[in-house]
């Protein structure tokens, strides 16, 4: 239960709160019911809230990183409470670890998302809130006020990259001494991929949280359903044993603006890279230069081309060559080596596989890229 004096809210506050809650109590699907009464009271303000068993997730996670699987379920559970809110023109506006509850024994079965709508509303429970720091390390760079953006169901799914980035990492992506420092690294940092880390994640899982994690929020996935959907077709693969499961990034989701424009009417590089691809597995060799200015969408290119090599089978390494590096040749290889490194540390025989492919060259291959 939560309460405060009715005095302390304004007018526009108490209205939206009226609302919130009312939307919030008509909510009830499963064991999903954020909200079981609000009203007030003798000058008081209270909201009542049901009961979860459990622990928060930001206890468990304490207790180290989750397995892939736990994290799946605890994805697919903040989801289903956002994709069930977010229908009624609601936000959460606070995922955190802190505000999830998840059955204390393993494997993890069920994970709840709780205080739906409270987090604007700095005169409930006080002394009970978060610091700022703890929720700055969850917000979205719109909902902190850098950029200049509607704060829409997007704020929510990037809040929820945050908390998958950290079941799987054991910490979250931008970590600082302080808020500033922390909404500096929302703003301009990119999120490392999992896989970068070392960890024994799915390519396409790392590229769903990386999704979720893009600056701009027209960029990222735009529905709970979208994510909810590409979330389930991994679980079904990695219940299957499958280690590297095949998937089409969002392709599920719906879009109100086209938000990479760079790569419209590409079809014709993609078709050059196709083809280089097909000669390539016919044993031959050949080379493709991608070349255009800053923000032309070599990326966005390169990244849709290796999401389609990766269902044939291919592996596609990329790195990046820039005009003013000619002191140092080799930095278009660094990428590639940084690559192979990062996967070498997870799949066991790659790195032997490496050392056989060099040959005679490893001395050459090391002076030139020490790592």
């Amino acid at each position: 239960m939560k309460i405060a004096a009715a005095a302390s809210f304004s007018a526009s506050v108490r209205m939206r709160l009226e609302h919130e809650a009312h939307v919030l109590s008509q909510t009830k699907h499963g064991s999903f019911a954020p909200l079981l009464e609000y009203g007030s009271e003798d000058d008081q303000v209270y909201l009542v809230m049901p009961f979860v068993p459990g622990i928060p997730l930001q206890a468990r996670l304490r207790q180290g990183p989750l397995p892939v699987v736990d994290m799946l379920t605890v994805g697919q559970g903040l989801l289903t409470a956002l994709s069930l809110t977010h229908a009624r023109d609601m936000l959460h506006r606070n995922v955190k670890p802190s505000n999830v509850i998840v059955n204390e024994e393993r494997p993890l079965r069920e994970a709840t998302l709780i205080d739906f709508g409270l987090a604007p509303t700095s005169e409930l429970d006080m002394g009970l809130r978060d610091h700022w720091l703890d929720t700055a390390l969850y917000l979205s760079p719109e909902a902190a006020g850098l950029l200049d953006q509607d704060v829409t169901a997007c704020s929510d799914l990037y809040s929820v990259g945050i908390v998958l980035f950290e079941c799987l990492a054991g910490r979250p992506p931008f970590h600082g001494r302080n808020v500033g420092e922390v909404l500096r690294q929302h703003l301009t940092m990119r999120p490392p991929e999992l896989r970068s880390l070392g960890l024994a994640v799915p390519r396409v899982l790392d590229e769903v949280i990386q999704r979720l994690l893009r600056k701009d929020p027209r960029d990222r996935y735009q529905s709970a359903e979208a994510v909810m959907a590409d979330l389930g077709v991994i679980a079904e693969a990695v219940h299957r044993g499958e280690s590297e499961p095949t998937l089409v990034v969002g392709l599920h989701d719906r879009r109100h603006t086209l938000t990479e424009p760079a790569f419209v009417g590409r079809g014709q590089e993609l078709a050059a890279l196709r083809a280089q691809l097909e000669r390539l597995q016919a044993s031959q060799r050949g080379l493709v230069l991608v070349e255009a200015e800053s923000g032309g969408g070599k990326s966005r290119l390169l990244a849709e081309f290796a999401q389609r090599s990766a269902q044939q089978g291919a592996w596609v390494l990329r790195g990046q060559g820039l005009d003013q590096a000619a002191q140092r040749p080799f930095q278009l290889l660094a990428g590639v080596a940084d690559g192979l490194l990062a996967t070498a540390r997870l799949e066991a025989g790659l790195e032997q596989q490496i050392r056989i492919g060099l040959g005679d060259q490893q001395e050459a291959v090391v002076s030139a890229l020490p790592n």
